[in-house]
């Protein structure tokens, strides 16, 4: 796997907000890696959960962007002109 992926991997969609973590077995704390792989959809990101517990066992969760703020840009009268 690349270590910087700029480009979305086959099935992610950037932008897509759903995301699946591993609960740690002991302190159930979630430690996502750098690049988390970013679902498209629920159900996407609900199938790839299941197959991970299948594969490795554990508690796999899926999250989902529920908010975001953006900067705006500066209109000419807030930019002082």
């Amino acid at each position: 796997m690349r270590r910087f992926p700029k480009k979305p991997r086959n099935g992610e969609e950037v932008g897509g907000g759903h995301f699946v973590f591993r609960r740690g077995d002991s302190t159930w704390r979630i430690r996502p890696c750098m690049w988390p792989f970013e679902h498209p959809s629920y159900d996407s990101a609900l199938v790839e959960a299941a197959r991970l517990h299948k594969e490795h066992g554990g508690t796999f969760e899926v999250f989902v962007r529920v908010g975001r703020v953006e900067a705006l840009e500066a209109t000419n009268a807030e930019a002082g002109e």
